[in-house]
């Protein structure tokens, strides 16, 4: 699995930005969290191959820069669009190029792509469907003007995203479901559904941790992966250990700036 990936799943799972609207408890394992802001710089990994990943911010707090050795990720902003451009370093070009409208919220709604991860370059339109607080609800991506067809499927509780599912010309194709620490506070302010870099664009973030993804194919669980982590003083993640249903385990550790 590549490792936008694997960031992608660990973030979406553990540390997509929180609406600060409720208050959890404090945890004995995870400080009261201070008034203080850090922003995610990155990761590094024990226990697996896999390179650092970097993270970078504009002046506002965007992201506008992700890499990890295998692909570098540069954004764009303009008053009411994204641009977003990945570079695979082995063939050193594009493998990626979007453009997105925002709307008022800054929540990008609809765009246009080419796409070349797998080495073809495919045309493809978006659509984004937020429901009434804001949170992402739907997205269909069509490739190619209807060659495929992929429509993601979310649902919410606790301001944190519990499942989702996926079809393919309409036809279910996969899902998943997440549990969570209701007393951990999520603190991270990036999204990572969809685009491949982590975002502020699409929708508000989880409220809280997970401590459990579990994904289901042909109605069953197909695998799992469990969470725990420690914090620092703050209440910010210092150490992720992440321990699958495959008997594979290892640590992701958080660095910030």
């Amino acid at each position: 699995m590549k490792q936008f990936q694997l960031a992608a799943l660990l973030l979406l799972a553990t540390l997509s930005a929180c609406n600060k609207d409720d208050q959890a408890q404090p945890n004995p394992n995870n400080p009261t969290p201070q008034q203080t802001t850090k922003k995610l710089a990155g990761y590094t990994y024990q226990g697996v191959d896999i390179n650092p990943l970097v993270i970078k911010y504009d002046a506002k707090g965007r992201v506008v820069h992700q890499s990890d050795g295998e692909d570098i990720v540069d954004v764009s902003y303009t008053a009411n669009q994204v641009h977003i451009v990945s570079k695979r370093t082995s063939v050193n070009s594009a493998v990626y190029n979007f453009t997105g409208k925002l709307n008022a919220q800054g929540f990008v709604t609809e765009g246009s792509a080419v796409s070349a991860f797998n080495g073809i370059p495919r045309n493809v339109t978006y659509t984004f469907e937020y429901d009434a607080t804001g949170y992402l609800k739907r997205v269909i991506s069509n490739y190619n003007a209807g060659e495929f067809v992929y429509d993601y499927r979310y649902t919410y509780k606790n301001g944190d995203m519990a499942s989702f599912e996926v079809y393919v010309n309409n036809v279910y194709d996969y899902g998943g479901a997440w549990e969570y620490d209701l007393n951990t506070e999520d603190r991270s302010g990036l999204s990572w559904q969809h685009l491949n870099v982590g975002n502020t664009f699409t929708g508000k973030p989880n409220k809280h941790l997970a401590t459990k993804y579990t994904g289901f194919r042909d109605g069953k669980v197909s695998w799992y992966v469990d969470y725990v982590y420690t914090f620092d003083a703050e209440g910010y993640p210092v150490s992720g250990a992440l321990a699958f249903s495959s008997g594979n385990a290892y640590t992701v550790f958080y660095k910030y700036q």
